[in-house]
């Protein structure tokens, strides 16, 4: 059982901002008033006239009518009945065969509540949410056997049956080796089919509501908007997402005198299809603007009254709920390098390590299943696009310390990319720059012990060095940082004590 509860304070509800802005002259009272309020309409009762003009012109009486607080909590139940049996029931030449195999019955029910502003995506950004309730069951049943066929090669498998009330039956199952030629050095390779079920949302959730600027191509004319949008609603047509992938590498650990040393490198090359996703906005509204008429039909269109022409037409709305889209492919080498040593200079338990990880991404491509070609958005570090990834990421860690007392040295690296792979690529789509620099960031710990770690006190800095993140500017949202994966606060300050009993 799991409970969730969100509480957003002072925010802007639509209808009373609308109301308050549209100010008139009461020529009666000689009054600034709301101008529904003089034409008596019920809605706006209460409605105080809100200046927007110079800094804290607004009155208490203003403020207090256009912003809301807004509430909303999930209930999440799960029951489940399982069992399981492990052992060892014969052997190899090479060893025992070590066998597990079970069943499990999940029944998983959801609920949301709200009050009444949120229930009515009454507020223009977040805070808004409308009250729903869902419920899935499952039934499954999985095998699963490592057999050693050399004193040092072990081949395992598994497979697991899966039938959902909300989408069938579905299969998945893992083939894989392990072989260790000499003693700290493996090879391993796999591969597996996996099966995600869409979540009670991805089915039911009505989603909610968003206001602001849009910017979206209409009959071949860039227009921006005002709009609300609903991007996070459930569909009950969506189906099961699977994965078929391969990975392959090996790993060290070393012995002797590289006892401390370890390294791994692993490449994986995973298809996804049928991916279950909720575009965003931006997504949408880039593809309509390729073109992708399914997308531009995603959107409510009225009639333009800025233009003299009638026949204009301009976005009014956007509703699209949770899809599956056509394929991602992704394939890249993971790695880790690690050392860890004694430093008897640093007093009892005196330690250091070093360990570097990463991710090198060859290609991710994406198909939105739509007939359009393919985009292989590896180097994409703009957040417009679904799938876009820097081609290289890491994290280095470097840590001292004894049995009282422990620091750590953090480096965080992006690498260079472009905002948008698909820009400059013809005259519609140009930019000026469409460059991202690489970025690094440095995040420092610090930890104290006492009473032989039975109390801690820990800190932390944040962006040490107060790096500001490249722009990666969203122009459909007007949001000028991909916070993804660059920092938007700053430097920051962390303190806490922990405590066991």
């Amino acid at each position: 059982m799991n409970d969730y509860s969100s509480n957003v304070v002072d925010n802007a509800v639509a209808s009373n901002l609308a109301f308050a802005v549209d100010a008139v002259l009461d020529t009666n009272t000689n009054k600034i008033v709301c101008r529904a309020v003089l034409l008596n309409n019920p809605a706006a009762a209460g409605c105080q006239p809100l200046n927007l003009f110079g800094e804290g012109n607004y009155s208490a009486a203003a403020r207090d009518y256009v912003l809301g607080d807004g509430f909303s909590a999930v209930h999440y139940d799960q029951l489940t009945a399982a069992v399981n049996v492990i052992g060892e029931p014969f052997s190899t030449w090479a060893g025992p065969v070590k066998v597990a195999f079970g069943g499990e019955h999940r029944r998983e029910t959801q609920e949301l509540t709200s009050n009444l502003i949120s229930s009515v995506n009454g507020f223009i950004s977040g805070g808004n949410a409308v009250p729903y309730a869902g419920k899935f069951d499952v039934t499954e049943g999985y095998f699963e056997a490592t057999a050693p066929l050399l004193e040092s090669l072990d081949l395992n498998g598994a497979v697991r049956y899966a039938d959902y009330s909300t989408g069938g039956g579905q299969w998945a199952w893992k083939l894989g080796g392990v072989w260790e030629p000499v003693s700290g050095f493996n090879i391993r390779v796999g591969r597996s089919r996996d099966i995600r079920a869409p979540a009670i949302n991805e089915l039911y959730s009505p989603g909610v509501n968003v206001t602001n600027i849009v910017t979206l191509l209409v009959d071949g004319v860039s227009k921006s908007a005002s709009i609300p949008q609903n991007t996070s609603k459930g569909a009950t047509s969506v189906r099961a997402e699977f994965a078929d992938t391969w990975t392959a590498g090996f790993a060290y650990r070393g012995e002797g005198k590289l006892r401390g040393f370890g390294l791994s490198i692993d490449y994986y090359n995973i298809k996804i299809r049928n991916a279950i996703t909720n575009l965003l906005t931006v997504n949408i509204a880039n593809l309509c603007g390729q073109q992708q008429a399914y997308f531009c039909n995603l959107f409510s269109y009225g009639p333009d009254t800025a233009t003299a022409d009638p026949t204009d037409r301009i976005h009014t709305g956007l509703v699209a709920g949770a899809q599956n889209v056509g394929k991602f492919d992704q394939q890249g080498i993971d790695f880790t390098l690690s050392y860890g040593t004694e430093v008897d200079m640093l007093g009892e338990g005196g330690r250091y390590s070093i360990t570097a990880s990463g991710t090198y991404v060859i290609s991710a491509i994406v198909d939105t299943g739509t007939g359009d070609p393919a985009i292989d958005r590896a180097g994409e570090n703009g957040w417009a696009n679904l799938g876009s990834t820097p081609t290289f990421r890491a994290n280095l860690s470097q840590t001292i310390g004894n049995r009282n007392w422990e620091l750590s040295l953090q480096s965080i690296f992006v690498s260079a990319g472009v905002q948008d792979a698909i820009y400059n690529t013809n005259a519609s789509n140009t930019v000026t720059d469409n460059s991202v620099p690489a970025v690094v960031y440095f995040n420092l710990f610090g930890k104290l012990f006492f009473e032989d770690k039975k109390y801690e006190l820990f800190w932390a800095v944040n962006n040490l060095l107060d790096k500001d993140p490249p722009p990666t500017p969203y122009s459909v949202l007007n949001s000028p940082v991909n916070g993804q994966y660059y920092d938007k606060v700053g430097r920051n300050f962390m303190i806490g004590v922990r405590a066991k009993f």
